[in-house]
């Protein structure tokens, strides 16, 4: 059997159509009741139900693209966009859809506070497609509080949601977008854009062939770091070079930092020394290898040189073992004035 889409040739004058929905009921406040009085005789028959006209206003509204972001879907929706200024909580139920005077479809509409933006979506657009891409990044650092040894600073967590759009449908069109909203997440350059209980609307212009927009949303962050970690120094090294900074402050944070330097510099030498003692004692292990492969008896002059060779780089290493403790000694010492000067230093942002 074949299928076809049918196709509605039919008009209907909005005049028209706005007349067969003839208001028949009126309402009134009674305490927390809403009370309908039917002007006239309306007859169901047995085991049946009837719609009955409450309300027959126009309200703002036009054609539009709807995509749902958590649908996951790269298709959008053909909907209506209306903003229920009808004075009443509009409830559940079917929706007829009527476009240049045909009837293109019908779905079902969600309940709709007074005064709230709705869409009713009521078929997909594939000649649209719609592909999203996250970016995360942060920005926007500020230093809260310096306290027992530890930087607390806010840092600015941003996430970027970028809209790929191929409009292959010949037409311009204005699309909607629709977000969940996120708990401390703010929208940036919002001004445009419908924001309801738990989600909000942003409008594009979609333009023909292919295009692109951003949504970038935000959310502070609170972190807490030691001064070994390169984000506390750097805020730090920035924090002290502020001219309203009070000099007591300024002169106990900068020695920190130069101390800080000063066991950088440490670490790098018993870093370079730490390389060289490695290469020693692999050649040590090596030398040690080759003599016990000769054995105790022959080849004395290959033995003697070979534990000539092993005095030698046993001195060596002797020497940059020491060097090593040395240098580790000291950056110790430093490690713990650095650390107690830290814990002594007190900051609140005001």
């Amino acid at each position: 059997a074949a299928y076809s889409t049918p196709v509605y040739t039919k008009r209907v004058s909005y005049a028209s159509l706005k007349a067969s929905y003839r208001n028949l009921v009126s309402g009134a406040q009674v305490g927390s009741l809403f009370r309908y009085d039917i002007a006239g005789r309306v007859t169901i028959p047995d085991r049946s139900s009837s719609l009955v006209t409450l309300i027959n206003k126009d309200v703002e509204g036009n054609d539009i693209l709807y995509y749902i972001t958590e649908n996951y879907d790269n298709i959008p929706y053909r909907a209506v966009r209306y903003k229920n200024t009808s004075g009443y909580v509009l409830e559940k139920g079917p929706v007829a859809i009527y476009r240049g005077g045909q009837f293109v479809g019908e779905a079902i509409g969600g309940v709709v506070e007074k005064n709230a933006t709705a869409f009713v979506p009521y078929a997909r657009e594939g000649k649209v497609l719609v592909n999203l891409t996250t970016k995360y990044e942060n920005e926007g650092e500020q230093l809260l509080s310096i306290w027992h040894g530890r930087v607390n600073i806010e840092e600015r967590q941003v996430n970027k949601f970028v809209y790929a759009v191929e409009n292959r449908s010949g037409d311009d069109f204005t699309m909607y977008v629709r977000r969940n909203r996120r708990t401390n997440w703010t929208p940036h350059d919002s001004k445009s854009f419908i924001f309801e209980k738990n989600v909000y609307y942003i409008p594009v212009k979609v333009k023909k062939g292919k295009s692109s927009f951003v949504i970038k949303e935000t959310t502070p962050v609170r972190q807490s770091y030691g001064i070994y970690y390169y984000k506390a120094r750097n805020i730090l090294k920035l924090f002290v070079k502020s001219p309203d900074l009070p000099a007591a402050l300024k002169k106990s944070i900068g020695e920190v930092l130069d101390i800080y330097d000063e066991v950088a510099k440490l670490r790098q030498q018993m870093s370079t020394i730490e390389g060289s003692r490695r290469v020693l004692r692999e050649a040590l292990d090596d030398a040690r290898r080759n003599l016990k492969v000769l054995g105790k008896t022959g080849n004395r002059d290959l033995r003697r040189k070979i534990a000539t060779n092993i005095s030698k780089l046993s001195d060596q290493l002797t020497k940059l073992n020491a060097d090593w403790v040395k240098l580790n000694m000291e950056k110790g010492e430093k490690e713990r004035r650095m650390y107690t000067l830290f814990k002594m230093i007190t900051f609140k942002k005001k």
